[in-house]
């Protein structure tokens, strides 16, 4: 894990300021507050509309729970008037009491700070109450922030919409459930409830690398053409789908809205995002990845780049995989087979798939020492 500075701040003129010079120098901020309140929204909301106006991008999700009601319905209002504003604004919303984060993530080219506490937006959160807070500074490349991006991404893509419909569901609930502490019952129905997102992985810290298994074509077909590609060990693996690159960029729903749209309605559209976002997101440097399909391991290597590349195909008939990561390819001098428990745990249906099994892992690991 590359190194990483850390200060305390409590609430307070510093904490503001700290958080609105992050808001104006970063080019992408990623923010999740379970409460937003008026005076505290207006500790950032210059801050924001110069970044905008810098063409920065800002994601941003806000807890909207109609059984607290803590965060103000003009702040919502003010949020949904920015996002129509200013394309690069993305905001979401949890009408959910259990959504409880106070994350803030600015990134640069190189470099990361994050600021992860009990603050939320609110006048007390940010100025006034006794607060605690890390900024965590550090490199794009940490494993650290690796772990918190992928984490905000994932409550990005189970987040609902911030809508007209929403506010005007939001206010109204606000005064039904008014109504209803008066009379000591809560028993309102919500039709907006937001599900709280469910932790499908633990996320890795130094945990070593994970194992994959990536299909080179369909039977293998092609694992001739990675070959050409390596240089002294050096090649790549690589998936289809042309544009995915791009298609990874947005978040769940609006990224399988475009591949519908892209490759026809027919294709499964979330069956490519899964393996987008393996490919783009999940799969770091240092993991090992195993090229097999139909009981054959053609290879085995180690990603050795953090980001993924797209590279311009001029002949799709020959070489349809455009989307690649550079590896290094560890065992490569001819094809194994595999012992049928550990081939029935390979042989999945689709391109890309984590091995959880431990046993066939330590049967990769062995091949491994065997070809050093």
């Amino acid at each position: 894990m590359s190194n990483i500075e850390v200060r305390f701040f409590q609430a307070g003129k510093e904490f503001a300021d700290e958080i609105r010079k992050s808001i104006q120098e970063s080019k992408e901020t990623c923010i999740a507050v379970a409460f937003v309140k008026e005076d505290g929204f207006n500790e950032i909301d210059e801050s924001l509309t110069k970044a905008l106006s810098k063409r920065y991008k800002i994601k941003f999700i806000i807890g909207a729970s109609t059984d607290l009601g803590i965060t103000d319905y003009s702040v919502l209002s003010r949020l949904l008037k920015l996002k129509r504003k200013y394309k690069r604004f993305l905001v979401k919303r949890y009408n959910n009491a259990g959504f409880h984060p106070k994350l803030f993530i600015f990134r640069n080219e190189n470099d990361v700070k994050i600021i992860i506490g009990s603050s939320n937006l609110t006048g007390g959160g940010v100025e006034k109450n006794v607060e605690a807070n890390l900024i965590l500074k550090t490199e794009p490349n940490n494993d650290l922030y690796q772990t918190i991006i992928t984490e905000f991404n994932k409550w990005f893509d189970g987040a609902g919409k911030l809508t007209d419909k929403f506010l005007h569901y939001y206010r109204k609930k606000l005064k039904q459930y008014t109504q209803l502490r008066r009379k000591n019952t809560n028993s309102l129905k919500d039709n907006y409830r937001t599900p709280l997102p469910k932790e499908e992985e633990k996320y890795r810290v130094d945990a070593g690398p994970v194992f994959w298994k990536i299909a080179p074509g369909r039977a293998g077909w092609q694992w001739k053409l990675w070959k050409e590609q390596i240089v002294k060990g050096i090649g790549i693996i690589a998936i289809g789908w042309e544009d995915l690159d791009v298609i990874m960029s947005y978040d769940e729903e609006r990224a399988i809205k475009e591949i519908k749209n892209y490759y026809g309605r027919g294709v499964n559209a979330r069956y490519i995002y899964k393996q987008g976002k393996f490919f783009y997101r999940d799969m770091k440097e240092g993991d090992i990845v195993v090229a097999y399909s139909r009981g054959t391991i053609f290879g085995i290597g180690k990603i050795i780049e953090r980001e993924p590349y797209y590279q311009e195909i001029n002949n799709w008939e020959t070489k349809p995989f455009p989307n690649r990561r550079k590896v290094e390819w560890l065992l490569i001098d001819k094809p194994i087979k595999p012992p049928k428990k550990y081939a029935k745990v390979l042989s999945t249906y689709d391109t890309i798939h984590l091995i959880k099994d431990e046993a066939t892992i330590n049967y990769i690991r062995r091949l491994i020492e065997k070809s050093i």
